[in-house]
Order: C-alpha cells, then sequence, then structure tokens
C-alpha cells in the first residue's frame, strides 16, 4: 500500500507551479493551464457569479481561487491529501483564510461519501479546475455529482432463494416510497427475477445467470444493498463500485453499513433472532413493520385449493421440512374440494404419494408467474417453509405453514390470512442447524391437526377459533398467526399474555421473545 498522499497518487501534485501575468501563482501541465493566465481571481469571481446556490461544496483544494471568493457561501472544501500542504507551501495567506473550511481525504472513497453527506437541494457542487490534471477522476467526480443533480441510482442485491427474495420486496418498496426520486434496480438470480417483477414501484429488475460476477452495463450506484449472504453477491456488488456498500461484505460475509458501522454492528447481535421481514427491512434503515409486498396480483378465490409437498429441491436439510405426503393427503380427502398440487419436479412423486391426480400435479410445470396466478385463484393454500408459501401469503391468500425443524420467529410467512403450524417442542421452536435423524417435529403432524389448522385459518367466529385451537393443542401443534393473533375481546386475552404455551400466542414477535430467551438458558 502507498504511503504517498493521496493527492499524489492521484497525479494532482504533478501539476507545475506558473505565474500569471499579474503575478499570481497558477497551476498547468504542459501547454494545459488550470487557471486564468493573467488574473485568476477575477476568472474566479466571474465564475462564482453563476452559482446561484448560497451554499456550496467545493470538490478539491487547488490553489483556493474560487473556495475565497465564495466567503460566507462556501460551506466547505473536501480535499485531497497533500493539496493543503502544497497551498501552504505557495500562498500561505490563502491557507489561513480558509483552513478551518478543508476537509482533508487520504482515501477516495472516504472523500465520495462525505460529498453524498453533504447533498442538499440547497448545496451546490463544484469541482475545482486543477482535478482536470487527473482526467480519469474528473470523470468519475462529475458523474457522481451528475447522479446527484438528476436521479440518485440505488441497486439492492438478492440473488435467492424464492423465499427470501419474497420476503425482501416490501422492503424494497418501502425505500422507494421513502426516496421516491430515486431509482432503485432490483437485482436476483435467474428465475426469481419474475417474482421481483411482480412488486410495484421497484424501477428495474435484472436477472442474473448463477454464474454471473459482474454486471458491466450497470453504472456506478451512490448504494448498494446486498440482502443475502452469498460470495457471489459481493462480487457482483464490488463490480460497480458504489459509494455505499450495506449487509453482507467480504470473505467473511460480515455485515456491514459504510453509512453507520455501528448500525451494522447491532443489528449482526440480533439478526438471528427476528423475522427476514424486518431484517431486510432494517438492514434498508425502515421501521419494521408487518407490511407485505404490494404485487400485481390480487386474491381472487375460485373453486379450487392448492397444496404443496416439499421445500426447495431435494436436498437433505430441505428434506426435514416435509410433513409425509401420505398425512397431507389424507387430509386434504378428509377436508373435500378440489386441491391441486404445486412445487418443482422433485414434488411430482410425493403430490401422487398423496393421491394428487396426474391432471391436478402442477409439480415442476410452473414458472414463478403461471404459479402466482395459480395461487392467487386457490380458495386455501397448504404447503411447507418454502418460496411458494411465502408467495402465497404475500398474495394475500388463506395461507396454512407448516412448519418443521425452522424456527418461526426467522421464516415465519407474513400476510392478511397467514397461519401457521408446528410441533410444540422447543428444538424445533428454535430452529435446528441440522435435523436430527427422527424428524419428530414432522412426523408430529398428522391429518386431524392439518384439518383443525384448516378450520383455524377459516374461522369467522369467536367460538370457531377457540374449537379449532382447542383440537390443536391437543395435537401436541402449536398455532402462530402474524400481526394481531387474537381480538381484543378475547376474554383469554391476559391470560395468553400471561402464558404463551395455552392457545395462541397474541404476536410471535413479543410474546415469544421472552420464551425464546427462557429456552436459550434451559437447554
Amino acid at each position: 500500500m502507498s504511503n504517498e498522499p493521496l493527492a499524489k497518487t492521484l497525479g494532482l501534485l504533478s501539476a507545475e507551479l506558473d505565474i500569471s501575468k499579474n503575478g499570481l501563482p497558477i497551476l498547468s501541465s504542459g501547454a494545459q493551464t488550470f487557471y486564468s493566465r493573467y488574473n485568476p481571481k477575477v476568472e474566479a469571481e466571474r465564475f462564482a457569479s453563476t452559482i446561484t446556490s448560497k451554499k456550496v461544496c467545493i470538490i478539491g483544494l487547488g490553489l483556493g481561487y474560487i473556495a475565497e471568493v465564495l466567503g460566507d457561501r462556501l460551506q466547505s472544501i473536501l480535499s485531497f491529501e497533500g493539496e493543503s500542504a502544497r497551498l501552504k507551501a505557495v500562498a500561505p495567506d490563502s491557507f489561513q483564510k480558509l483552513f478551518d473550511k478543508i476537509k482533508e481525504f487520504s482515501n477516495l472513497i472516504e472523500l465520495e461519501r462525505a460529498a453524498a453527506n453533504s447533498m442538499s437541494p440547497n448545496v451546490s457542487f463544484v469541482i475545482e479546475p486543477s482535478i482536470a490534471k487527473a482526467p480519469q477522476l474528473f470523470i468519475r467526480l462529475q458523474d457522481l455529482l451528475k447522479m446527484f443533480s438528476t436521479q440518485i441510482r440505488c441497486a439492492v442485491i438478492h440473488l435467492r432463494t424464492a423465499g427470501d427474495v419474497i420476503r425482501s420486496l416490501q422492503a424494497v418498496q418501502n425505500f422507494k416510497q421513502q426516496n421516491p426520486n430515486w431509482k432503485i434496480t432490483f437485482i436476483t438470480e435467474e428465475p426469481y427475477g419474475e417474482l421481483a417483477e411482480m412488486a410495484k414501484g421497484i424501477d428495474e429488475v435484472i436477472e442474473v445467470s448463477k454464474d454471473a460476477s459482474a454486471i458491466p452495463e450497470l453504472p456506478r450506484q451512490l448504494i448498494a444493498f446486498n440482502l443475502g449472504a452469498e460470495p457471489k453477491a459481493v462480487q457482483i456488488l464490488s463490480s460497480f463500485n458504489p459509494v455505499f456498500s450495506v449487509g453482507f461484505s467480504g470473505k467473511e460475509l460480515a455485515l456491514i453499513d459504510d453509512r453507520n458501522m455501528k448500525h451494522a454492528e447491532e443489528l449482526a447481535l440480533i439478526r438471528n433472532r427476528m423475522n427476514r421481514y424486518h431484517f431486510y427491512q432494517m438492514l434498508l434503515g425502515l421501521t419494521p413493520s408487518f407490511d407485505t409486498p404490494k404485487l400485481s396480483l390480487e386474491w381472487k378465490p375460485q373453486d379450487y385449493n392448492v397444496v404443496q409437498f416439499g421445500a426447495g429441491s431435494g436436498a437433505e436439510i430441505w428434506d426435514a421440512k416435509r410433513i409425509r405426503p401420505e398425512i397431507i393427503g389424507e387430509a386434504i380427502k378428509k377436508y373435500g374440494g378440489k386441491w391441486i398440487a404445486v412445487g418443482s419436479k422433485d414434488e411430482f412423486v410425493r403430490a401422487q404419494t398423496a393421491g394428487i391426480a396426474e391432471e391436478d400435479n402442477y409439480c415442476g410445470k410452473t414458472n414463478w408467474k403461471d404459479l402466482a396466478e395459480l395461487i392467487s385463484g386457490a380458495k386455501i393454500y397448504l404447503g411447507h417453509d418454502s418460496g411458494p408459501t411465502h408467495l402465497s401469503s404475500a398474495l394475500g391468500a388463506p395461507t396454512l405453514a407448516l412448519f418443521g425443524f425452522t424456527s418461526p420467529i426467522l421464516n415465519e410467512p407474513v400476510g392478511p390470512r397467514t397461519l401457521l403450524l408446528q410441533a410444540d417442542m422447543p428444538c424445533a421452536f428454535r430452529g435446528c442447524k441440522v435435523a436430527c435423524s427422527e424428524k419428530t417435529c414432522a412426523n408430529s403432524f398428522d391429518s386431524f391437526a392439518i384439518i383443525a389448522g384448516i378450520d383455524l385459518l377459516l374461522a369467522n367466529t369467536l367460538s370457531e377459533r377457540l374449537d379449532a385451537a382447542e383440537k390443536l393443542t391437543a395435537s401436541g401443534i402449536r398455532y402462530f398467526i402474524p400481526q394481531i393473533s387474537v381480538e381484543d375481546e378475547n376474554p383469554f386475552r391476559k391470560d395468553l399474555i400471561g402464558e404463551p404455551r395455552i392457545g395462541c400466542p397474541i404476536d410471535l414477535h413479543l410474546a415469544l421473545l421472552r420464551e425464546w430467551l427462557e429456552l436459550r438458558e434451559r437447554y
């Protein structure tokens, strides 16, 4: 790493010192001069008169002519390390006048971040003429200032998987609402671009191949968020050199936030103790909420139901999420109605095992857009902790999510008509990184519990809810409803708050947080 001052490294100090016709120092390079050969002060005054803003920030110090004539309008000078020493040697009086306004940087990206943090409708930015000595630097700064004055560019990278992409869309939409004039580009891996394109308000969706490591055509971004802990996403983010990087970064895939590193450090401590919806919102600097993505499709029920039998594409760790297809098949047969099976091609045989007729077995036959259209017409959706389940919940379809060994605190689907079932086991609730060979949590489900879950999901009265809740409790199954899960008028409200293991918690993220901490002490 070079020990030279930044201005020298960039070539700014190689300009030659010359004298103007009226005896003032100027800088030149061969036949090129960066100030008037006659009177650089008069030239600076003329230039300053064209700036209408009451506050001006100058990038680069040079010999300080423009900065001096701005007077009280000068907000700050963002200079390159080494420029101050040159000005002090050439024009000590000017240096003393400007000293309090100079902020010197030994790192180019830190200077650019300081410029971005000074950005305001009331502030004009000026590039000091001597920066033209380094043409590539001058062009880079021009592009940055052009972005400030036209449209700020922001990229959000979330490559996979489907469930995580869906859960990040609402955060991106809220970020766009807070920054309506910014251009938001969402970058994801094929085939998840179809999911992102359903989200309203996102300006651009770029779908990259699975072996992509850069996006050459993407211009420089002011901020880039990397929401997924994947090395390839880090490579892609680095390829377009954003001014600010936020999210997972480096070989260690640690959380960073160039805007506020303390924020990243605090979020790293709690990120595995909150729903991914909330984590993505907080990573973007938003207040966590239970809002769901605003999608181009809406729930309009027709005369069929949708069932999904798996999670992932057959990997061993996903298998422990799955309830046996025979159990689900028995439940939907008892419940009645038309059931259409969806999912990956790996789930085709599982749907057959459950008794789904071939004409109703859509496993492996739909893309994400087709799947969304199918789910948006379902009277009931029944599935596992998976992408289709998160999609159903976001679409607003009545969604019954069957959880095996994954934690509902981290992975609970969020939607207006969503219910989550899980075996009443501390290890399942906490979430297992590697499932036990017995898979007791997944094998605890029976058709009786699944039907009781459907009844609770569709219950219209308090008595119906309590009746279904009693059946689930008797089956050894816990149930969670996002947001407010029991009406205020429920006579058992106080009891439920005091003992969340009885019936349904009031709020998964509040009522169960205490239990999470207790379990951590016990196990």
